[in-house]
């Protein structure tokens, strides 16, 4: 299995291991809630309904959703297949859902199939953030937008991650954490919580894979930078 697919398998067992308990997260008052309401909102001025929104890395669908019943048509893809069960339990009346290969290359859809794509913090966990990021520039018209969250590493607690990804390195930590199952499921977080790149950083991604930024704000919350990226072309 290659260092690739090794990470998506991670990635996909960690988020099938988090679907029972996700949808409490976008319950009123809940630490998942703000998501959907920061994206809508992000949509909003860029593409008015019924404008077509992929929302790539969709998990349960509770974004999709917000967007759907702004009158959007929406489509989801995601890894983890008991995400989208969940999704299609709750939304499949209103959202397309799709599962991608953990090996995919490239993604189902026609080639400016789509108004805008979304990804809430999916980059992170991506083995390679260069083509993800192309493949979403791809399926966007020219002139289309991409909305996405990615890791605020100015935050003192993205450091704090970071110290902590660097110590389960140590001989002997990670046997340590998996005697504590929050603790253990925050280490396999942080081990595949790979891309947390400057401003700076992403910015060179964006415009390497023909996406120019529109507007850079706070995300949901203060961890979070919240990019919307227009798609070069004609």
């Amino acid at each position: 299995m290659s260092a690739q697919n090794d990470l998506s398998q991670s990635v996909r067992a960690l988020f099938d291991d988090k679907a029972a308990g996700w949808s409490r997260g976008y319950a009123p008052g809940g630490a998942l809630a703000a998501r959907a309401r920061a994206f809508a909102d992000a949509v909003g001025p860029i593409a008015l309904p019924p404008a077509r929104v992929l929302d790539f890395g969709c998990g349960t669908g509770h974004i999709a959703n917000a967007l759907a019943e702004r009158g959007y048509a929406v489509q989801g893809c995601d890894l983890s297949e008991a995400m989208l069960d969940e999704g299609r339990r709750l939304f499949g009346t209103r959202v397309v859902f799709t599962r991608l290969a953990t090996d995919w290359v490239v993604l189902p859809y026609e080639s400016g199939q789509f108004d805008v794509a979304i990804a809430s913090s999916v980059l992170e966990y991506v083995p390679d953030v260069a083509q993800v990021l192309r493949e979403l520039g791809r399926v966007v018209r020219p002139g289309g937008a991409v909305a996405l969250t990615v890791p605020d590493m100015r935050h003192p607690r993205r450091w704090l991650e970071d110290i902590l990804t660097r110590a389960l390195a140590l001989p002997g930590v990670t046997g340590l954490a998996a005697l504590h199952p929050r603790l253990a499921l925050f280490a396999r977080f942080l081990k595949t919580s790979r891309n947390r790149f400057s401003d700076r950083g992403w910015t060179v991604r964006f415009q390497q894979a023909g996406l120019d930024v529109r507007t850079v704000a706070a995300g949901a919350s203060p961890m979070l930078r919240l990019y919307v990226l227009t798609r070069r072309g004609s």
